[in-house]
């Protein structure tokens, strides 16, 4: 849980949770695996008693970007810097959807 304390404000951790129970799509960037995968699997745990039954992707390799444009709803980490650029540089649309 020192992660979470680490990266995330309790407002983001709340916005978050709230993302993941609306089913909204939601990518955390870094560049560390293993902070990634400990971020996904904290708010996964968050979840009890409920259960994420959407697909989730720790770390998705750089050559399937784009399936992030045919799924619908997921947790996915991408393990790089955050980039204002990520999307169009990967030729992915993205939307704000809230």
């Amino acid at each position: 849980m020192d992660i979470l304390v680490t990266y995330f404000t309790p407002e983001l951790v709340f916005k978050i949770f709230k993302a993941i129970l609306l089913e909204v799509p939601i990518i955390f960037f870094n560049k560390s695996k293993q902070i990634l995968s400990s971020i996904i699997e904290i708010f996964l745990v968050l979840l009890y008693p409920f259960e994420y039954k959407r697909t989730v992707v720790h770390i998705l390799p750089k050559d399937n970007y784009t399936l992030l444009e045919k799924l619908s709803t997921f947790i996915v980490g991408i393990a790089e810097p955050f980039n204002e650029d990520f999307f169009e540089n990967n030729g992915i649309v993205a939307t704000n959807r809230h």
